[in-house]
């Protein structure tokens, strides 16, 4: 466990000696995303760290990416 820990805070801390796998999808739906678990995009937008005035997806991933916040299909309802 110390040692998973370990790597999960590697991971966290961004450091390249982590041995996390992640997935990042080209494209993420966030409307879709949004309208499944019922929120307005004022209260996503907060609810994420993000500005629903981005104007653009790859502003929003670029957004959630600095902000550290990942998104899920797997996370949903």
């Amino acid at each position: 466990m110390i040692e998973s820990a370990g790597q999960a805070l590697a991971f966290a801390e961004g450091r390249e000696d982590h041995v996390c796998v992640v997935h990042v999808p080209d494209e993420i739906d966030v409307k879709a995303i949004r309208e499944k678990i019922s929120l307005s995009q004022g209260e996503f937008a907060r609810l994420f760290g993000l500005s629903k005035h981005a104007g653009t997806l790859g502003a929003c991933q670029a957004s959630a990416h600095r902000s550290g916040t990942r998104i899920s299909h797997r996370d949903l309802p």
